[in-house]
């Protein structure tokens, strides 16, 4: 979310920021009404990796680790035969990987069409990953992450202020890098510019 909204990493920038930057309002969003996010929430391949990873890990290496944790995560990696409702439009699928997000960047890995995204327009960009069936649909899958551009056989990417997910059997989700239980339905809503944060006066 730093990175996407360009906020300073340096101490003194930062410090600057907090004086004299512009308070820009941000959308938030709600899991099942009780838990909030500021920037993601997702499920499937790879998701527990943010809060798995061990902190001597992270004290070692820093990103690397989420890296080689994830290598180590493939094996774990299952499909969730999901039931998809964004604002009354239905999508069924056997997805490895789902998010609903208001960034750019999808923990510093998957970067989304910054074109495509503001933060406080009420509504989300939302990522779906089919189960490949073959190489060839991995292959697709990778490039057109890799390229943003999405053949929705495999990913569908779109916009949508509320979403329901109904799993055949539940899944664990993550709010912003962290556990936010096993479910068998969630619901989430866009809050339409509920947030504040102070951002460089030149952003």
């Amino acid at each position: 979310m730093a990175r996407a909204l360009k906020l300073p990493v340096k101490t003194h920038k930062a410090i600057d920021t907090a004086i004299s930057g512009q308070i820009r309002k941000h959308d938030i969003g709600s899991l099942n009404e009780n838990q909030y996010f500021s920037y993601v929430a997702s499920f499937g391949a790879f998701t527990k990796v943010s809060y798995s990873t061990p902190q001597w890990l992270k004290n070692l290496i820093g990103h690397m680790a989420y890296i080689f944790h994830g290598i180590l995560s493939i094996a774990d990696i299952r499909p969730h035969i999901t039931k998809v409702v964004a604002d009354g439009k239905e999508i069924d699928g056997d997805f490895i990987f789902g998010s609903v997000s208001n960034s750019t960047v999808i923990a510093g890995l998957v970067k989304l069409p910054k074109a495509d995204i503001s933060f406080d327009d009420g509504q989300f960009e939302v990522l779906l990953i089919r189960n490949p069936k073959s190489r060839k649909e991995l292959r697709a899958i990778v490039h057109g992450i890799y390229h943003k551009k999405y053949d929705e056989r495999y990913v569908h990417f779109f916009k949508a202020k509320e979403l329901t997910f109904n799993f055949k059997d539940s899944a664990a989700w993550t709010v912003d890098g962290e556990y936010a239980g096993t479910h068998d339905n969630v619901n989430i809503k866009n809050l339409h510019r509920k947030a504040q944060v102070v951002v460089p006066a030149e952003s």
